[in-house]
């Protein structure tokens, strides 16, 4: 949008803030057509630099219509109309960029060809309900003001929709929308960051309060101050709302395999009275059940509500722990102020009294947008393990990871490679990061606290990540990492030998290496790791079977493996492996013989 012209129709004017700031983020905007209360403005064919130019003059003035706009700047066809007049002229260009065959419409029949136009980016700025869905009444969308001009979701032909204006969509009409092909989230979503930047705004006063109060900081001090950090807070912001976003369309992208994870956390925030999925018409049992059959997931702006009630959840069970209070936490807190205020106010931030709320906010968002909106749930379902040990254990694997780095050099891969490879990148991140998990997990060291459990792996995870990346750089180098996440998730557990064994770690990595080629356990970890679980059950199972393993590991370690009884293991192994695809029943009945074979 920055580099390519884009075709876009509006609501709203220059003189308003959401519109008039919408349509000055880039100069490649070819606005062609736009109405608010007063007016309708065509521009078939704009110039891009000349129209852009003129939104700015326009933005300037005090106050202003689309009657100011300079009419010898539109295009051949275009001109503005007031609304007030009972029928607008349609010249062939108009009538070719709205996709419409009539030469003459009232002003309301124009205003819904606008809504239905062919275009990139419809983006609205007003007031009011313009789109329902299909299976929707008018009185649905609450707004008979603007009933005559409202259209149906199934009736838009721009392939990108963005809300500024709230309740602009129902939210059927956004998941219709959505559902047909069309990209979209919800206004909440679009409108975040300004909520983001009025608790910034707000944090930072309550900050600063006790310098006015002692006489250290004047008003005016405190307002340069303010003022100073402005672009400091909206590059935080929007970080936050980058990766928010990116959350949203990562999980529409996989909608179709997370499907039951999502039905399950739909269940679990519903048993718990924290969410009414008619009243955010979120699918019921029978909907789902249809999802599935049709090979469809939920779609972005369903993902959309159910992230936001995910982060909701979380941020309300977070406070009620320790974790805001633990000390690897605090660094959270300071890096959510801007460095001018964090060094100013650097003996206030500890006692700040939202702290804990700020630093519950951090480790929420991250967690959701990094991990998804199921992924807590889903642990808690496999493990058993409360929420303090999950979010411990998460945290840890990423700073032994270095998760962070990881996901912003993918990021940085943004319109460099095609976006269906640096999603699977993002995917194939949060399966290592949560594979890492699960092993800090199931170690004797969950318990550990974050700076324990990062001291024990460290070194090891540090050297396999070191030798995955070694002579490579940009994508490729990512990618190495990425595609070795079973050997790097397999150091966990050979740390974990190593210390209940009292061995020296490379003795270990040896033996482990010796028992894997002579007998082959990594394709029984692998033929777990790809077990269903469409739900806690079955999520707790695979858990289970993934926990006998590793103690069948362990034992073998410790005897030796006659060549008699690694040949009857291999034969039951290669028996599993041709009877595709391996169920639970089937895996633990071959677990169970191998024990049986090995006399264990």
């Amino acid at each position: 949008t920055q580099s390519e012209p884009f075709t876009a129709i509006g609501i709203g004017d220059m003189s308003g803030d959401v519109f008039g700031n919408g349509l000055l983020r880039s100069d490649q905007t070819l606005l062609v057509a736009a109405f608010d209360h007063r007016h309708i403005f065509l521009d078939p064919n704009p110039d891009s630099a000349k129209s852009f130019a003129e939104r700015q003059r326009l933005f300037n003035l005090p106050r202003s219509s689309w009657n100011d706009y300079d009419k010898s700047l539109i295009s051949r066809g275009g001109g503005v109309w007031p609304r007030s007049v009972k029928s607008i002229p349609l010249s062939p260009e108009v009538r070719e960029r709205l996709g419409v065959s009539a030469e003459q419409m009232t002003p309301n029949e124009l205003m819904s060809a606008i809504l239905k136009a062919p275009v990139d980016l419809f983006y609205n700025g007003g007031i009011g309900t313009y789109v329902k869905a299909s299976t929707q009444s008018h009185q649905d969308a609450n707004d008979r003001t603007n009933d005559a001009i409202r259209i149906d979701a199934n009736e838009l032909r721009a392939r990108v929709v963005g809300e500024g204006g709230n309740l602009g969509f129902t939210q059927n009409a956004r998941i219709e929308y959505a559902m047909n092909g069309g990209l979209n989230y919800t206004d909440a979503i679009d409108n975040s960051a300004g909520v983001e930047t009025s608790d910034h705004e707000v944090n930072i006063k309550i900050l600063t309060s006790s310098l006015l109060q002692n006489g250290d900081m004047t008003i005016k001090q405190r307002d340069t101050l303010l003022a100073s950090v402005t672009d400091d807070v909206g590059l935080r912001v929007l970080v936050d709302n980058y990766q928010q976003t990116q959350a949203v369309s990562l999980e529409a992208a996989y909608g179709k395999d997370l499907l039951g994870a999502h039905a399950q956390l739909l269940r679990f925030l519903e048993a718990r009275g924290s969410l009414d999925r008619a009243v955010e018409f979120l699918p019921d049992e029978k909907h789902l059940t249809e999802r599935a059959r049709m090979g469809r997931g939920l779609a972005a702006p369903e993902i959309a509500v159910l992230l936001a009630y995910a982060k909701i959840f979380l941020k309300q069970a977070i406070l009620e722990t320790r974790l805001p209070d633990t000390p690897i936490f605090q660094k959270l807190l300071v890096n959510y102020f801007p460095d001018a205020i964090a060094e100013k106010c650097a003996e206030q931030i500890p006692a700040h009294p939202l702290r804990r709320e700020i630093i519950t906010t951090k480790i929420v968002s991250r967690l959701v947008n990094r991990m998804g909106a199921t992924f807590t749930q889903q642990l808690g379902d496999e493990t058993g393990a409360g929420l303090e040990p999950i979010v411990s254990a998460w945290y840890a694997a990423s700073e032994l990871l270095d998760a962070e780095s990881l996901w912003k050099e993918i990021e940085a891969l943004d319109l460099k490679i095609p976006s269906a490879r640096q999603m699977a990148l993002m995917m194939a991140l949060r399966e290592l990061v949560g594979a890492a998990t699960r092993q800090v997990l199931a170690s004797q060291n969950a318990d550990a606290g974050i700076d324990g459990i990062v001291g024990v792996y460290r070194d090891a995870i540090a050297q396999t990540v070191a030798s995955a990346r070694a002579g490579l750089t940009g994508e490729a180098s990512i990618a190495a990492l990425l595609d070795a996440r079973s050997e790097i998730v397999g150091v966990f557990e050979r740390v974990d030998l190593a210390r209940s064994g009292n061995r020296p770690l490379d003795e270990i990595v040896a033996a482990c290496a010796k028992l894997d080629a002579s007998i082959d356990l990594a394709w029984i970890t692998n033929a777990i790791g790809n077990l269903p679980t469409a739900n806690r059950w079955q999520a707790r199972a695979r858990a289970q079977l993934a926990n006998d393993l590793r103690a069948l590991r362990r034992s073998l370690l410790q005897r030796d493996v006659t060549d008699e009884a690694a040949a009857a293991v291999r034969s039951v192994i290669e028996e599993l492996r041709r009877d595709a695809p391996q169920d639970l029943a089937m895996l633990s009945a071959g677990l169970i013989e191998i024990r049986r074979l090995f006399g264990i």
